[in-house]
């Protein structure tokens, strides 16, 4: 009984917005998308991808949650940005024909954006995100370095005649 009162079909202008917003997103290939209404989620859409195995089963790569009390209680344009900042975390792998929902590249909080600046905020981050890759490759090219490996020390050697 309580997923019943849990999950929903979504209105047509719901999915209508939905899918306004996917189409202008130019996705490099098609989805299998279950559109599912949901009460009791705490914000406005949450993305699930289908497991391989589910995903073969059940013909469906990714099911979009939405609750309909909050998308109502937003006005159009906040609730079209919270829906295009959530499917924006697709990312996708043309040679294998896959996708996965990545992390949000930028996390801040709301009074540092207000005090410095989306555009300082984000080439902060892209800056700290480029450090770490690159020590982490100067941490990878140290452990392969070939004057710290260590060689056999040969004591005897015998020649065959």
């Amino acid at each position: 009984m309580e997923n019943e009162e849990k999950f929903y079909d979504l209105s047509e202008d719901t999915i209508e917005l939905i899918d306004s917003i996917i189409d202008t997103m130019a996705l490099p290939f098609s989805l299998k998308i279950k559109y599912m209404g949901n009460a009791k989620m705490k914000n406005l859409i949450k993305l699930q991808k289908m497991s391989d195995a589910m995903a073969h089963i059940t013909s469906i790569d990714l099911i979009i949650f939405i609750n309909e009390d909050y998308l109502i209680s937003l006005e159009d344009d906040n609730a079209k940005i919270l829906v295009h900042q959530e499917l924006d975390r697709l990312e996708f792998d043309i040679n294998k024909g896959k996708f996965k929902l990545a992390k949000f590249p930028l996390q801040t909080t709301e009074g540092v954006l207000i005090k410095y600046g989306i555009e300082a905020v984000a080439r902060a981050n892209k800056l700290s995100e480029i450090y770490t890759e690159q020590k982490k490759d100067k941490e990878a090219d140290q452990e392969f370095d070939v004057k710290n490996v260590e060689t056999r020390k040969i004591t005897k050697v015998e020649f065959l005649d």
